[in-house]
């Protein structure tokens, strides 16, 4: 799944949601340290993965409105 031909496709929408989670998290703490940085990370991780394969932006970075979608993810898997 991981092999190169495979993820190239993708690299752009990778990079572009990285970006996006730089600015948004990390840049405007002004040096601070990020407490919840793995949490975080999965968010990053949910955005990709649905911009990759549903075409579609959860935007979950910046929903605080109560629904936390990598918990809901994590209970569909267990």
């Amino acid at each position: 799944m991981l092999k190169r031909a495979k993820v190239l496709p993708y690299l752009d929408t990778m990079i572009a949601c990285t970006d996006r989670f730089i600015d948004e998290k990390l840049a405007r703490r002004n040096g601070g340290i990020h407490t919840d940085l793995a949490e975080q990370s999965q968010r990053l991780l949910l955005d990709i993965i649905g911009f990759i394969a549903f075409d579609y932006d959860l935007d979950s970075l910046s929903s605080h409105d109560g629904y936390d979608l990598p918990h809901a993810f994590n209970d569909f898997v267990r």
